[in-house]
């Protein structure tokens, strides 16, 4: 079992009030499914694309780290949920493996095993009185909807959309009675990373499919929201979608570094919201795309379905770039970093969020993840985080900020409940407030834990 919560006098760190957060906020932790659960082969789960990747390709410089294990919250999840009645969070962001459900991604076959293991997580989630946010994907597509030997390609097939709308109904049908908030996916601009790059699966390095992958993305979204609408009676469920957005801010304040900046925003994160919101995709997407001869087959129609009303909209919020006049990064020693190699500069969360709710109609606003990778240091069983402590503490008030402001945020989820694998990454870059030991797989809630539990009880206790 965890350890108990240790008082907050165990800690430096004292504990703030964030008075202009509603009394009804809601306080939680996010998790993703390949992150965390392990067991791979367990009860009939299909393998997924990160695992091949895993097998074939891996990150050269973090040994043999891979999602076989994980965290084992798949063996151990009576005891993560222990964690979060602990910390006394009101929500738990988590995901569900598609290939857990559906081996190979398609219909009409169900794995049971597997939707079983997430609705008895779910009734014991309502049991210890946290709401559940379900996320369908988090970037974990079934090998075999994208396995170039059998042909088939992922996001950029666009019945792969077809197949995931088919697996949201599923999954509204069984949780739907249980579960409010429903996300159909994480992060768009990080998955089309794993087209364009090889830091993240499937590996493709091919710049030209970037946009073509977002659209079928965001298809796939219109068509799993119109199917789980279709799938549900219930008229509490609320549907969205996660994005992530980082500031882009000019290098110099001259027109062409501004316009650089704008570029990048534009063609990096808002073309999302504006097809989300809008049913179009910004000029300067379609110029870029015709500049260098990529594909971007919208056909008609494709845009009304995109652009269903959202419920809710989470968003993921880490860092900020600084870019010059060619729109490249600029890089400069004198600010603090993550070890990821992020910015940290809270400043720029409370200017994002206003600037959203400034240029867009935004629905209520969860944020979904936001957190650090930062040096723990651990003595005699203690794990102390100072530096996440700090960067919490700013991130929230940055929150409070923009609340103040007029932004419509009804929650926030620290980036992560657990030391969990940071993708290709490995667990050489963690950013849990519950410490994970890798030999023995025990938890131990760190110092920004307890503050986190200790803000969550000191802004009940207000309300």
């Amino acid at each position: 079992m965890p350890n108990k919560l240790r008082s907050h006098r165990s800690i430096k760190a004292s504990i703030p009030s964030f008075r202009a957060i509603p009394s009804d906020f809601l306080w939680g932790a996010s998790t993703a499914a390949y992150q965390i659960e392990g067991a791979p082969e367990a009860d009939g789960r299909g393998p997924c694309i990160w695992d091949r990747y895993f097998k074939e390709k891996g990150h050269p410089g973090f040994g043999k780290d891979n999602g076989d294990v994980a965290c084992a919250h798949y063996q151990r999840w009576h005891e993560d949920i222990e964690l979060l009645k602990q910390l006394g969070l009101d929500s738990n962001r988590f995901s569900t493996s598609w290939s857990r459900i559906r081996p190979t991604g398609r219909g009409p076959g169900v794995n049971w095993r597997g939707l079983d293991f997430y609705s008895r997580l779910v009734d014991a989630l309502l049991e210890a009185g946290i709401t559940p946010f379900i996320t369908l994907y988090h970037w974990d597509m079934p090998l075999a909807l994208q396995h170039a030997e059998v042909g088939t390609r992922g996001w950029l097939d666009r019945d792969v959309g077809d197949h995931f709308a088919d697996y949201a109904a599923l999954m509204v049908k069984h949780l739907g009675d249980r579960i409010n908030f429903w996300a159909t996916v994480n992060e768009p601009e990080v998955i089309v990373a794993g087209y364009i790059c090889d830091g993240l699966a499937p590996a493709y390095c091919q710049p030209s499919l970037g946009y073509q992958a977002g659209h079928n993305l965001l298809l796939a979204h219109g068509k799993a929201l119109q199917a789980m609408r279709a799938a549900t009676a219930n008229r509490a469920n609320q549907f969205g979608i996660v994005l992530n957005f980082n500031e882009i801010a000019p290098h110099r304040q001259t027109d062409m570094c501004r316009a650089a900046a704008t570029r990048r925003w534009e063609t990096a994160y808002a073309w999302y919201l504006d097809g989300l919101l809008r049913a179009f995709y910004p000029q300067s997407v379609l110029d870029r795309c015709a500049a260098n001869g990529w594909d971007l087959n919208v056909q008609a129609g494709d845009m009304a379905i995109i652009a269903q009303a959202l419920d809710w909209l989470g968003i993921n919020w880490y860092t900020r770039f600084v870019v010059n006049e060619q729109g490249n990064d600029v890089s400069s020693d004198d600010v603090p970093r993550t070890l990821m190699g992020w910015e940290i500069d809270a400043p720029a969360f409370a200017r994002t969020l206003i600037k959203l709710n400034g240029e867009y109609r935004l629905p209520p606003v969860y944020i979904t993840e936001n957190g650090a990778a930062l040096k723990d240091r651990s003595r005699r069983g203690i794990v102390h985080d100072d530096h996440r402590i700090d960067y919490l503490h700013q991130h929230i008030r940055a929150l409070e900020q923009a609340i103040v402001a007029g932004v419509d945020v009804r929650g926030y989820s620290v980036w992560s409940l657990l030391d969990n694998l940071e993708w290709s990454l490995g667990f050489s870059r963690t950013f849990g407030i519950v410490h994970v030991n890798r030999t023995n797989l025990n938890r131990t809630i760190k110092d920004s834990g307890i503050w986190y539990a200790n803000v969550i009880a000191k802004h009940k206790h207000r309300a």
